[in-house]
């Protein structure tokens, strides 16, 4: 009986623990998320991606070009997921949107490209705007953002967490536009991003949605 009642009193802990651990992750997204943030490790001119992101971090590969002085003309990606491989050319290297160009690659340029035109800099994933919810690199507004894999605001979220949105994001509107530069445009302003005729329209306190896309597709060195 001792010996059958210390084991119940074991299973009871075992469980008791259990609950606590699961709860603790469940209200902690810095914990939660710990164990599946994205690792790439180089080797010469490779690079190994996780499963988690299935694309290159975008700003590890920035870095490793700027790091390279752009020294290779393309970069051979490992996608460690599936086994599988694909190119991805120097941010040096300009593409065009007429050419047969992977997905992964532009997305990759235009996420990077669209930090760069809302924030950029020292601190760019913590930004807060001095006149609206907008916040983290991208400048997520509170009700876009809508506590994306459980945090509240860009502004509380790890640098890859606020990629993934960006990501995702484009991802998205390309599906629905089949279109780059829609999607880029649809960062900016969703009500104008399916009608190019208002584009050139003036729109509160921002660039016009062309200008925008304008400047974007430049710092991703991309012609459309």
């Amino acid at each position: 009986m001792n010996n059958m009642n210390t084991a119940r009193i074991r299973t009871v802990w075992v469980l008791i623990c259990t609950s606590i651990l699961t709860l603790m992750f469940g209200l902690n997204p810095e914990s939660a998320h710990a164990l599946t943030a994205p690792t790439i490790s180089y080797s010469s001119d490779v690079l190994y991606i996780n499963k988690y992101m299935n694309l290159v971090t975008i700003k590890d590969m920035i870095n490793i070009d700027i790091s390279k002085k752009t020294n290779s003309v393309v970069y051979k990606v490992v996608d460690l997921a599936t086994n599988s491989t694909f190119t991805m050319p120097s941010y040096s290297t300009k593409l065009n949107l007429k050419q047969r160009v992977d997905n992964r690659v532009i997305i990759s340029r235009l996420a990077n490209a669209i930090l760069s035109q809302e924030t950029g800099g020292v601190g760019a994933y913590t930004r807060q705007s001095y006149s609206s919810s907008a916040c983290g690199a991208f400048q997520y507004m509170s009700e876009t953002w809508n506590n994306f894999m459980g945090y509240k605001s860009a502004c509380q979220a790890p640098e890859w967490v606020q990629d993934m949105k960006m990501i995702g994001e484009l991802k998205s509107s390309y599906a629905i536009y089949h279109s780059w530069p829609k999607a880029v445009a649809a960062h900016l302003s969703p009500a104008r991003a399916g009608n190019i005729a208002s584009w050139s329209k003036p729109l509160a306190g921002n660039p016009t949605v062309f200008q925008y896309v304008s400047s974007v597709f430049q710092k991703a060195n991309i012609a459309y």
